[in-house]
């Protein structure tokens, strides 16, 4: 009895098996393909965990308005937002990695409210540790709203309102201040080892500049201006970097040895070693001093 019962169960075995088989063999392509895509995917992620991107700049049209990513000695600073709740935290997203995609310190400029939008967008999604506001801002309801959703988040927000420097590490640095004079606006200096990047935020851009306690005008560097298709009269810099015009009046030469527009939802990286900056030929065209001899 118990050979019997054996025999009986290596028969119903493999009758299971057979009837199994002839359900799956018409599936059988489509479950390889599934099996060895999810392999795939998860070597490459694995593989990924161990590939840095390098120390870059990436700058990306946000609703007409130029954000910049600094990622340096594995630090991340975005200055600016945009005035949209969702575009700043698209520019992140496609600029990062899915698992590693908290920006450290958002840096605002506090001369209006034109980023606070875009600021409590990435504070809802928990994208940001920390806030620096450069200058003290009006009384506009934008702001009260900001400081509820960085305290509702348990999201430091401090204001800078004298020059200040951030050291990333002993030879570089962001360098902060409001614009000199009486003018409305914000100036802000990636230094990388005495490489200079320059990114202004105000709506007078061609007679900006910074306050003389925290930088002067430099030339042959690069320059972003955020806000206005212009770059400051104080420099003249190798690349200048500005929003893609949509407007007539906006159509103007513009001081530089070369020039990148960016049009709205679109990036530009700069990839940065030791010795110099890295930007794709494609991305820049000629400026007007370009024509210098």
């Amino acid at each position: 009895m118990p050979k019997l019962s054996w025999n009986r169960s290596i028969s119903s075995l493999r009758t299971f098996s057979q009837s199994l088989w002839r359900w799956l063999e018409p599936y059988v392509s489509s479950i390889l393909i599934v099996a060895g895509a999810t392999i795939l995917g998860v070597s490459l992620a694995i593989i990924a965990q161990f590939i840095e991107p390098g120390d870059r700049v990436v700058v990306g049209n946000t609703a007409g308005t130029l954000t910049v990513l600094i990622e340096s000695n594995q630090q991340r600073l975005l200055i600016g937002a945009g005035p949209s709740r969702s575009h700043a935290a698209d520019l992140i997203g496609r600029s990062t990695r899915p698992w590693d995609r908290t920006v450290d310190l958002l840096i605002l400029p506090g001369w209006d409210d034109h980023h606070v939008a875009g600021a409590i967008g990435l504070i809802e999604r928990r994208s940001i540790d920390s806030i620096a506001v450069i200058g003290i801002p009006g009384n506009e309801p934008a702001w009260t709203l900001l400081e509820r959703a960085s305290s509702d988040f348990d999201i430091p927000l401090r204001y800078v309102d004298h020059p200040s420097s951030l050291d990333l590490d002993s030879r570089t640095s962001l360098l902060m201040s409001e614009l000199d004079g009486d003018r409305d606006g914000a100036w802000l200096r990636f230094d990388y080892q005495g490489m200079a990047v320059d990114v202004i935020d105000s709506a007078e851009t061609a007679r900006a500049r910074p306050d003389p306690r925290a930088a002067d005008p430099v030339d042959d560097h690069l320059v972003i201006s955020t806000r206005r298709v212009a770059l400051p009269d104080a420099s003249s810099p190798s690349v200048g970097i500005v929003a893609q015009p949509h407007w007539d009046f906006e159509f103007t030469e513009l001081d530089a040895q070369y020039l990148a527009s960016i049009d709205r939802n679109d990036r530009l990286t700069i990839g940065i070693d030791t010795e110099r900056f890295r930007i794709h030929q494609d991305d820049l065209e000629p400026g007007m001093r370009s024509a210098d001899p």
